[in-house]
């Protein structure tokens, strides 16, 4: 068979009889020629045939590099090492580009402020700074002009470990936290070794808001001496005197006595709140309770106050 490609070649020298057929077997030339063209094709053998580091398949155009069976035009194989290596020398810019009919459809490229993948000309992209990933729209660095996602085409879930920022950049604008959650409420004053035929309570914690639903129903103890209280809030009240008060719907509580100027007190860097009512003196004091005579009423409020948590 004329040995008409690369591949056809023998690493034996003496196999390689011939080039596209012409013979140059022993005594067709003068012994060196003949040696130097054989010698020639053995080392194109070695560094383009099968098992070698790179394959030329001259049947279908294909090339591989660490691989002798290469399924596409090009394929780059390596064993526990850097498979490719590109490399811009003197200025920044495009390195890799990607090309679909002869037109421009991305590029993966360097500037001094970091790698940037870009998307073609109008549309976006990515930039890897420092402790950052930014956008790129057009071929540049862009600001609050691109989007994460669309109404079709979402993400499913967002990991923060810090703040969100919405609407702006500033502190005012930092959403730290956003909880869903249950809490057990009790009476943690104005009844004694109180049992409950209902303990229920959610919460939603916006940053520093919290807004609790709590349900209430004792069905045994006895009265104590105190004002009644409500405990076992998921998170303490804010430490801040001119949040202290909170705010406190109350849809039947009617198991205490009380009158048009009783409100509920919350309790500064603390999980309780108080029934209380202003005195004639103005000094906050103690209301006395009626949950014991009162066992098994609902008792039901919506409290949203500040923490500092």
């Amino acid at each position: 068979m004329a040995k008409d490609k690369l591949t056809d070649y023998s690493a034996t020298n003496a196999s390689n009889t011939d080039v596209g057929g012409i013979n140059i077997d022993e005594g067709m030339l003068p012994s060196a020629v003949n040696n130097s063209i054989r010698e020639l094709m053995t080392h194109q053998k070695e560094a383009f045939g099968s098992g070698t580091p790179m394959f030329v398949d001259q049947t279908n155009n294909r090339v591989g590099v660490g691989n002798s069976a290469p399924s596409t035009a090009l394929e780059v194989d390596a064993d526990g090492a850097t498979v490719l290596t590109v490399d811009r020398a003197s200025s920044h810019g495009d390195i890799v580009e990607v090309q679909k009919d002869g037109t421009r459809f991305g590029a993966l490229g360097s500037q001094s402020s970091g790698f940037y993948i870009d998307g073609e000309s109008g549309h976006s992209g990515l930039r890897f700074a420092n402790g950052a990933v930014t956008p790129r729209e057009d071929l540049a660095d862009a600001d609050n002009s691109n989007d994460l996602g669309a109404s079709n085409n979402r993400w499913a879930n967002l990991y923060l470990g810090g703040n969100l920022f919405i609407g702006g950049t500033g502190s005012a604008n930092a959403l730290s936290d956003y909880e869903l959650g249950t809490f057990t409420p009790v009476f943690s004053s104005g009844l004694t070794s109180g049992g409950y035929a209902t303990q229920a309570g959610t919460y939603v914690k916006v940053s520093a808001m919290v807004i609790c639903s709590i349900f209430l129903r004792a069905n045994s103890g006895t009265e104590d001496s105190n004002h009644i209280r409500i405990g076992g809030l998921p998170f303490a009240f804010t430490s801040a005197t001119d949040h202290a008060y909170g705010a406190f719907f109350t849809y039947n509580a009617g198991f205490w006595t009380s009158d048009a100027n009783t409100q509920w007190l919350a309790f500064q860097s603390d999980t309780n709140m108080g029934f209380y009512k202003q005195s004639d003196g103005g000094v906050i004091a103690g209301t006395n309770s009626n949950v014991a005579a009162n066992l098994n009423a609902d008792c039901r409020l919506t409290v949203v106050y500040r923490t500092d948590s």
